[in-house]
């Protein structure tokens, strides 16, 4: 839907309007936007893993670094590094990319849970050591991750290349980040 949009909009593709629209002007080196049928992970890359743990069984199925992402459309078809993300996540927050009033609006929250509210396509945190982080996560077959930022640019990224379909450590993966974000307090 998102991509719909995009397209009637800026009258470009996706790839091509998020390509000259961010990543270009943003100098993210390590980002992409695939196209269809591109199965191309730059390298270095770590092999997904998708599984289910029950128990003590763990039953994983690798993905290697086969998987399209160009099947993920706007809703995760970027391929991109951490350093490119909180980049990204960086430039969003401080107001590099959007006009005063539409950041306004993108920050315009609903409480979800859990220490978290979503505004438009971004979820603010709030920190247990006060004051609020910015971000998004990326799930997809494989990967997870979760990047946050601060106001005064403190940031925080994580990872795993495990994706659970049941049991996602999202609770561990947020003890991390408050850790990392709160120990660099001012």
């Amino acid at each position: 839907m998102v991509g719909l949009l995009i397209e009637r909009i800026t009258g470009l593709s996706v790839k091509q309007a998020i390509t000259t629209r961010i990543i270009e002007p943003l100098a993210l080196t390590g980002t992409s936007f695939p196209a269809a049928g591109d199965r191309t992970v730059p390298a270095p890359a770590v092999h997904g893993y998708h599984g289910i743990r029950i128990g003590a069984l763990n039953l994983w199925t690798d993905l290697g670094t086969a998987l399209e992402p160009s099947i993920y459309s706007t809703s995760g078809a970027m391929i991109s590094t951490l350093q490119d993300v909180t980049a990204f996540d960086r430039a969003l927050v401080e107001g590099r990319l959007l006009s005063p009033a539409t950041l306004a609006e993108l920050k315009k929250t609903v409480t979800v849970g859990g220490g978290l509210s979503y505004g438009l396509g971004v979820a603010a945190h709030t920190l247990p050591c006060g004051g609020t982080a910015w971000g998004h996560d990326g799930i997809v077959n494989g990967y997870y991750s979760e990047t946050l930022v601060t106001a005064d640019g403190r940031h925080a990224s994580v990872v795993t290349n495990a994706h659970l379909a049941t049991n996602a450590p999202i609770a561990q993966m947020y003890t991390l980040l408050d850790t990392a974000l709160c120990e660099t307090a001012p």
